[in-house]
């Protein structure tokens, strides 16, 4: 069942509700948990900063009301642009109270997958899709990536998503392919995820 949305970019006004939808969504989350958990003051802070930070590639959905049910953090990588931007992935920049060395390992595993996918080229990347948990299943999600995926299919761009068990039947469903699988341990793994342009 679908409900009526509206679409807009996030302002700075919507940071704490966006926090909010974050947390919400990765509930029962078997990564988040071990590494980024809901007890830790430090998890709220962690998602603040970067929200903060991306703010600019963020749009939500919000019902009638204006409420924030989800949002999509869809960014636009030029070859330009990203060739020679690796991240920087330091223990310290976890939750001290998470597994740091597991958030490391992934994220950064989950970034050299991207790398490996896309060599170098052009592309699109679903870095966060996220929805408040009781609206999950009403293709709140699916709205917020229909404008993304058109987007790419104009500039004739690959897309890029690394997505867990949970997202990953809807990513198939929106035409994404898995091109690689890493395990981490029982119950946390990463599906590296391609979608060609529709041209």
């Amino acid at each position: 069942m679908s409900i009526p949305l509206t679409l807009r970019r996030a302002t700075s006004a919507d940071i704490p509700d966006i926090v909010d939808v974050h947390l919400s969504a990765i509930a029962d989350s078997p990564f988040e948990a071990r590494c980024f958990p809901a007890t830790d003051p430090a998890t709220r802070n962690y998602y603040l900063a970067y929200i903060t930070r991306n703010l600019h590639d963020i749009t939500l959905a919000c019902d009638a009301g204006g409420v924030v049910l989800g949002y999509v953090r869809w960014v636009k990588n030029p070859r330009k642009d990203f060739q020679d931007s690796r991240p920087e992935f330091r223990l310290d920049m976890y939750p001290s109270r998470g597994d740091q060395e597991l958030a490391m390992r992934y994220l950064e595993t989950a970034y050299e997958n991207r790398m490996q996918s896309v060599g170098g080229e052009s592309h699109c990347f679903l870095s966060m899709l996220m929805v408040k948990k009781e609206m999950q299943r009403k293709r709140v999600g699916a709205a917020l990536l229909d404008p993304c995926l058109r987007q790419a299919d104009d500039y004739g761009w690959p897309c890029f998503v690394n997505g867990s068990t949970k997202g990953r039947g809807l990513y198939e469903k929106l035409g994404f392919q898995v091109v690689g699988m890493s395990i981490f341990q029982e119950g946390i793994c990463c599906y590296h995820m391609e979608r060609e342009p529709k041209l």
